[in-house]
């Protein structure tokens, strides 16, 4: 490996016993040698150090940093400033890249200069269901910033970027808890262009067992919808903006979710759900 790599993968975690060490094989066997690996574990109280601890031993390319429960955008500004590659990948620590991904995106974004963000097609793994299904997103420029107006066309573990577009940008929104990289993206469309890769390079889990707790709409996740959608719609849309959509919506969505919840007597309520989602749950 070089002294400076060509890639850094970056990585968050916390509590991720079950599924990290998949993930981190799923990089260290990738086509491309050459990348670095910066993984945070913010504050776990499992075994996860242990694991970490034993992958490092394993490869020099490993560099693990440990942090006090910082929360997910703070843990992510930690490892891209932490990281010394001229491009930033990311991989959350329950999914798994594709042997040839990093190649693939290198290979792309070095011939396409002006991509400030990439992502991949992926697949989505049920544990619960234990099935699969592949999810594609739009591919151009026009494309993601028509989808990006009313939803996050990009998975967060497919992502590869060039690091001056986060250094211009200064990373991940640290007022967000949740929703951070949706965020990031709305800022980075407005400076650059946006393109995914038709390859399936990436695989997410999709944890069914929690799918209640998940699905309750907090007031923090009503808000943070709003602020986004706003932002979204006035940045890249040049229609009226849709109020129902970017304010209603949400809304209505929470209203009911907590109506629902409070029928229910044995269930957290939307007030205190977010400790239960955590913030490296899935959205």
């Amino acid at each position: 490996m070089t002294l400076q790599p060509s890639v850094s993968v970056m990585m968050t975690v916390y509590n991720g016993e079950k599924y990290v060490s998949q993930a981190i094989h799923s990089i260290r066997r990738q086509s491309l040698a050459d990348f670095e690996f910066v993984i945070v574990d913010d504050g776990s109280t499992d075994r996860t150090p242990e694991l970490l601890a034993e992958a490092q031993a394993r490869d020099s390319r490993l560099k693990v940093i440990t942090a006090a429960r910082l929360g997910r955008a703070k843990a992510l500004n930690l490892a891209w400033r932490e990281a010394s590659g001229a491009y930033i990948a990311n991989l959350d620590a329950d999914d798994l890249a594709e042997p040839a991904r990093l190649e693939r995106q290198l290979a792309y974004l070095q011939q396409q200069p002006d991509i400030g963000l990439l992502g991949t097609a992926c697949r989505v793994l049920d544990n619960k269901k234990e099935s699969e299904r592949v999810v594609y997103q739009p591919l151009t420029d026009a494309e993601l910033r028509r989808r990006l107006v009313r939803q996050n066309p990009f998975v967060h573990s497919s992502v590869m970027m060039p690091r001056r577009v986060l250094e211009s940008l200064g990373g991940y929104n640290e007022h967000f808890r949740i929703s951070v990289d949706y965020e990031l993206w709305v800022r980075l469309a407005q400076k650059y262009r946006l393109a995914n890769l038709p390859d399936v390079l990436t695989a997410k889990r999709v944890h069914s067992q929690a799918y209640f707790q998940r699905r309750i709409l907090t007031w923090d996740k009503c808000k943070a919808r709003i602020v986004i959608r706003w932002q979204a719609w006035r940045a890249l849309s040049n229609s009226a903006m849709d109020f129902r959509f970017v304010v209603l919506e949400p809304v209505s969505r929470w209203f009911f979710s907590w109506a629902s919840n409070a029928s229910r007597p044995n269930q957290p309520s939307p007030k205190c759900s977010m400790m239960i989602e955590g913030e490296y749950e899935p959205k």
